[in-house]
């Protein structure tokens, strides 16, 4: 709002497009969106200054704010970054982004510790991942650098790369072994695994199909 000093109230009306809030409007012009308990000691003729209206705006921004951040993360759960990101594309004032994350974390809807784990739980179950592109993941995530290497160093990184190269040799298992040993390598590796584990993991798939299509085969002869 731009500065125009002290304002009279002309009319408190239902805001039509938010249930609950109240629409303040002021003698020059301008209106207030508030919740009705932020407007509950306001009434027409009430002759508020510019900290007061600011105040009041701000106020009314957090609220707005806090209950938009309310619904991304019961979607899903978000990182700190994320939320402020949001909030960031909402136009929303630097000190009211600080308000409105505060609280989040405060009513425990954010924690980065909670996040980390919980994403690297994720993957492990639908996307098995190694710890260097786990670690990018929650660095674009902004997650901070000493919470993704205590979380990191939880992971059992050998058996994450077993689940993956078994999904993965399920798409290449009608293959011949150097395409199979190609095409598996280039899947483990896209999945941040290091190459010095993924030599052996391909072998070990590759005895692991062979047998498993053995045991199919021998089951279609009986």
């Amino acid at each position: 709002m731009d500065n125009k000093g002290s304002a009279e109230i002309t009319n408190i009306s239902r805001d039509a497009r938010r249930r609950g809030w109240l629409r303040v409007r002021l003698a020059d012009g301008r209106h207030l969106r508030l919740p009705q308990g932020l407007a509950a000691t306001l009434h027409a003729g009430q002759v508020l200054s510019e900290e007061q209206i600011r105040a009041l705006d701000s106020r009314a921004q957090i609220e707005r704010g806090f209950h938009y951040a309310l619904q991304l993360v019961s979607r899903r759960p978000r990182s700190t970054q994320e939320i402020r990101q949001r909030l960031r594309k909402r136009k929303l004032p630097p000190e009211v982004q600080d308000a409105i994350l505060e609280r989040m974390a405060q009513r425990g809807y954010l924690d980065d510790w909670a996040f980390a784990r919980a994403w690297v739980e994720d993957r492990m179950t639908f996307r098995p991942r190694g710890r260097a592109m786990l670690r990018f993941e929650l660095r674009q995530k902004g997650i901070a650098e000493e919470i993704i290497e205590a979380v990191l160093s939880e992971l059992d990184e050998q058996q994450a790369l077993q689940l993956a190269a078994a999904k993965g040799a399920r798409m290449y298992r009608r293959l011949d072994w150097e395409t199979f040993r190609q095409r598996l390598t280039g899947y483990l590796a896209r999945r941040g695994f290091p190459y010095p584990m993924i030599a052996p993991a391909v072998r070990q798939a590759w005895k692991a199909a062979a047998a498993s299509q053995e045991e199919s085969e021998d089951e279609t002869w009986n």
